[in-house]
């Protein structure tokens, strides 16, 4: 009597275990397909992302660097004007030459960028220069291009012409140049500012373009000034007959594009930009293939790790259709793997959230920690606070020193500013300003910390001439509270602290101020600061 009811479970029990092969086999090719499917997305979004960031940096990057001709020309063009409107009111006798000499060569060495000044009569004598008060009267410029264009054209407005070879120097040189009337509006000769070549093709050098990326500043007809890297058969020679010029830039004067090569047929992402000032472009372009190459060394990467797990995943999936509780074997290595990938994503997500510069937080950091700790501090009901900081007169010592040099200090008053207390939070806001949260201090306190990184900063003692002190100096606004007391959230208290900061600045810098929590929310300076340099 018991037989009968083995032998038919033992019937029953095959198709049961065929099923679950089926399904566990479909399972395991559905899991492999879907890897290797995820995997080509990611890759392929990946992808069209770097592309992307690309293009933006392309475009940031010919903002800056147009941004940057158009402040050069202009400042050449306003000596020019300024010299103009001298030589048409006093006119060109030698008195008047001689008295103008002093200032053209003050003006030459206040810009860096400029080769000379000189001014020329109608039959294109030298009548003075920058560089010689005696230029020689055999010297003779009535065949350049600028002089030739002024002579037949009325137009008043200032000239940028081709590069030449400077007569005195034998370097490249760009002119920009304008007319000079007589009274009655006939000409009279030219007045013509020489920008250095070298002057562009040094502060091109500073950028990463790759091995095959180029930086091309041109005339809207297409004639070359300035080319990254240097090709001396270019300059001066036109390039109408390329994709920008030729077919882009008569239909949008700015843009940024994937284009084909018409030389070479490869793909460039690039970007230009028409200045509006001046008759000038600006084009950056990089290379597709080299934008690509971390990608492609990426996807190689993963696509060979992918596809190991792959095949890990279906060697342990035949197992598992011939052992069931290799199952939990699996499952396993799933979760190591996953657990690689967060490490990996927690590493990239700590270094999206540190300054470069500075080594410091970056604003990103910062608003994330300043929204966490004003909620903490709303619910423990503890005072925080937050010092904002500003190094005085920045622009002023970029201008003296330089931008590199201006890196430099940046990273000198990050590291001076540092409180060692646990706790505390010190990040780069932006720019030359900084913040420090300070978790549990009460005003009093963080009062004591603001003066004690001021002095810190003033004690570095770097010599800064464009700030009265002679030495870098910050300025500091403190806000402290209770948050319940409050009660408008961080942007509340990030301005108040901000409102402190432009306290300190208007009464002079080098000093701490403090918003005052109250009713009122009335801003008050906080005596005994250091306002005078040592």
């Amino acid at each position: 009597m018991s037989k009968a009811p083995q032998t038919a479970i033992a019937k029953e029990n095959p198709p049961k275990r065929s099923a679950i092969l089926w399904y566990a086999s479909i399972f395991v090719v559905f899991v492999c397909v879907a890897l290797i499917a995820m995997e080509s997305w990611f890759a392929w979004t990946n992808r069209k992302n770097d592309l992307l960031a690309a293009k933006a940096d392309t475009a940031n990057l010919t903002q800056a660097l147009a941004q940057h001709a158009e402040d050069t020309v202009k400042k050449a063009d306003t000596a020019l004007f300024g010299l103009l409107e001298r030589i048409e009111v006093y006119g060109i006798s030698p008195s008047t030459l001689q008295s103008l000499y002093p200032l053209l060569v003050e003006q030459v060495a206040e810009m860096p960028e400029l080769q000379g000044i000189f001014v020329y009569d109608e039959n294109g004598r030298w009548l003075i220069n920058s560089i010689d008060n005696a230029p020689g009267e055999t010297m003779n410029n009535s065949d350049r291009a600028y002089f030739i264009h002024h002579r037949d054209s009325p137009d008043r407005t200032p000239y940028i012409g081709a590069p030449i070879h400077s007569k005195i120097s034998g370097d490249w040189v760009i002119p920009v140049s304008r007319r000079i009337n007589h009274p009655d509006g006939s000409f009279a000769g030219v007045v013509l500012a020489t920008i250095k070549m070298t002057y562009f093709t040094h502060y091109y050098s500073r950028f990463d373009i790759g091995q095959t990326g180029t930086i091309v500043l041109a005339l809207n007809d297409a004639t070359v000034l300035v080319r990254r890297p240097f090709v001396e058969s270019m300059i001066g020679h036109s390039i109408i007959g390329g994709t920008v010029f030729g077919r882009s830039i008569p239909h949008r004067p700015n843009d940024t594009q994937i284009v084909r090569s018409a030389v070479n047929g490869t793909e460039r992402v690039v970007s230009y930009r028409s200045l509006q000032r001046y008759p000038l472009v600006i084009v950056t372009s990089l290379s597709k293939d080299e934008v690509l190459s971390a990608w492609r060394e990426r996807v190689l990467r993963q696509g060979i790790g992918v596809f190991l797990l792959a095949g890990i995943i279906g060697l342990l999936g035949l197992r598992l259709i011939k052992q069931i509780h290799l199952h939990d074997l699996t499952e396993q290595a799933l979760s190591t793997a996953q657990q690689k990938v967060l490490a990996v994503n927690k590493t990239l997500q700590r270094l999206a959230l540190q300054d470069a510069l500075t080594g410091l937080a970056n604003r990103r950091q910062f608003d994330l920690t300043l929204n966490s700790e004003y909620d903490r501090a709303v619910r423990e009901q503890r005072s925080i606070a937050l010092l904002m900081i500003d190094v005085d007169y920045f622009k002023r010592y970029n201008d003296v020193y330089g931008h590199p040099q201006g890196d430099v200090c940046l990273a000198k008053v990050a590291d001076a500013m540092q409180t060692k207390r646990p706790g505390d939070f010190s990040a780069r806001y932006g720019g030359e300003e900084f913040a420090v949260i300070l978790t549990e201090t009460d005003i009093k306190g963080a009062m004591i910390v603001a003066e004690t990184i001021r002095k810190a900063i003033r004690d570095l003692n770097l010599p800064h001439s464009g700030n009265p002190t002679g030495f870098v100096t910050i300025s500091i606004g403190v806000c402290a509270m209770v948050p319940s007391s409050f009660g408008k959230g961080p942007p509340s208290f990030l301005q108040a602290a901000d409102e402190a900061l432009y306290m300190a600045k208007g009464a002079g810098r080098n000093m701490v101020c403090a918003y005052k929590v109250d009713e009122t929310e009335a801003p008050e300076e906080i005596a005994g600061t250091e306002t005078k340099p040592v």
